[in-house]
């Protein structure tokens, strides 16, 4: 958990390249560490494959949520700064809408949750052909 936190916290600042070798580097030490910890010998290369696959799936699902919400939430409005200070600024100069960050919860979510799931996926195949 300890190794997925600090991926988390160094991938947000790229962008796709930089998310899937962030997390292709963690997950081949959360699989080394894990292998050290319970006596298991799975594979290094195939956790870290696992892991920067989750990694573009999310990135790409997350992508999409934002995109997504902001169609929702401002379909008449192509500026995606809509509610960033200074914009529709009232006379004294505040922001008349508060900024909207539900595009930035969903696409948080919804990338979480398809790494989440391409890993699992990705697991459950690998599982299944282990088992002839």
């Amino acid at each position: 958990m300890a190794i997925a936190a600090i991926s988390g916290g160094v991938g947000v600042s790229g962008a796709l390249g930089w998310n899937v070798f962030v997390n292709g580097v963690s997950g081949a030490t959360g699989t080394a560490i894990n292998n050290v910890v319970y006596a298991k010998s799975d594979s290094i290369l195939f956790g870290g494959a696992v892991s920067s696959a989750g990694a573009a799936f999310g990135y790409g699902v997350s992508n999409g949520m934002a995109t997504g919400i902001n169609s929702i939430l401002r379909p008449t409005i192509n500026s995606s700064g809509w509610a960033d200070v200074g914009k529709w600024a009232g006379p004294s100069g505040s922001n008349l809408l508060i900024p909207n960050n539900l595009s930035t919860i969903g696409s948080s979510v919804g990338g979480g949750f398809g790494s989440e799931f391409s890993n699992a996926e990705i697991n459950s195949v690998k599982n299944h052909m282990g088992k002839k």
